[in-house]
């Protein structure tokens, strides 16, 4: 059957459709005060929360987590991080806890309607990058430059497993959504995915070359991954083998640095961000690309899909969060 592409310009981008066209328009765009490392939807995806850096030439440290409404990008409540610059964020399952890390190795959680504290965690001896709740909210996991990840019990309060890589810090870390394997990105000499068993810290495997950026679909069968050079791929996810190769990000020839990657949450597609604004969207049905934007002026560290897959927030260091409607049309 010969398949029908497409070629639509608009006035935010070029869209390149292979079979179902994807459009992308900007619905809103926040401006922030200082870098924008995180940004997550409620889970009834009413509001935005998004996660600020501040960080000054004498040394100064912050960072605000603020939530927004999406239809009127009304700003509704901010939380001050009075000590350590805001690195990674991340909000439960349910939407009714906040964790921030910082790079003075302190997780606090906050009740996401009172904006209380209700934990305040520290063991990890240096910054903190990345932060995920367990699908069903009761653990939390914390990557760390002291080279480990860290699993912590939120109805006790308390440290449950640690998981070393012995000479690697790590950079990124997701939980499986079944809650047994936990996956990092190490930053050693060639930076790869690893899984761990949660149960008995034990490595099961390690993949990947240069890697980037990280997300594991949402029934937890495979794992995207985009690499230093620009290059996107799929993996299983129980056993680390390469499962499809979807291609490398060019930008008029050249190889561009891969920031952010997420899954949408069927599992359709995944959005990957660039250090030169761009934003792509995969098909990974057809393996193809089916949009791409000129989003922001500047690295886009982080991007999440909407619940209802209609929307797509992207966070800037150019200190903007852009929330895009996304629609298929032939």
């Amino acid at each position: 059957m010969m398949r029908r592409y497409f070629l639509r310009f608009g006035i935010l981008g070029l869209f390149a459709i292979h079979g179902v066209a994807l459009d992308a328009t900007l619905l809103r765009e926040l401006e922030l005060d200082y870098w924008v490392y995180a940004v997550a939807f409620t889970p009834d995806d009413r509001c935005l929360i998004t996660c600020e850096r501040l960080a000054t030439e004498g040394g100064e440290v912050g960072g605000f987590l603020k939530v927004w409404e999406v239809s009127s990008g009304v700003l509704i409540k901010t939380i001050e991080q009075e000590e350590g610059g805001n690195i990674s964020m991340a909000l439960s399952p349910d939407g009714k806890l906040i964790a921030a890390s910082s790079d003075d190795g302190i997780i606090k959680i906050w009740d996401s309607s009172s904006a209380k504290v209700i934990h305040s965690f520290k063991g990890n001896r240096f910054a903190l990058r990345s932060l995920d709740f367990s699908s069903d909210g009761t653990l939390l996991a914390s990557a760390s430059d002291d080279n480990t990840v860290r699993i912590w019990d939120l109805s006790q309060g308390s440290l449950k497993y640690v998981l070393s890589t012995t000479k690697e810090s790590v950079d990124s870390v997701r939980f499986a959504p079944k809650g047994t394997i936990v996956y990092g990105i190490t930053e050693g000499s060639s930076s790869k995915v690893k899984g761990w068993e949660l149960s008995t810290a034990k490595e099961l495997f390690a993949f990947g070359n240069d890697v980037s950026s990280m997300d594991i679909s949402p029934d937890g069968s495979r794992i995207a991954t985009a690499n230093r050079d620009g290059m996107v791929q799929l993996w299983d996810a129980e056993t680390g083998n390469e499962h499809k190769l979807l291609g490398r990000h060019e930008n008029g020839g050249r190889n561009i640095l891969i920031q952010s990657l997420c899954f949408s949450k069927d599992g359709s597609y995944i959005s990957i961000g660039d250090s030169e604004g761009i934003i792509k969207i995969w098909d990974l049905e057809t393996g193809c690309v089916v949009c791409t934007l000129q989003a922001h002026k500047s690295d886009v560290t982080t991007l999440q899909f909407s619940l209802n897959g209609k929307l797509l927030a992207s966070g800037s260091i150019d200190r903007t969060v852009k929330i895009w409607s996304l629609s298929s049309s032939n």
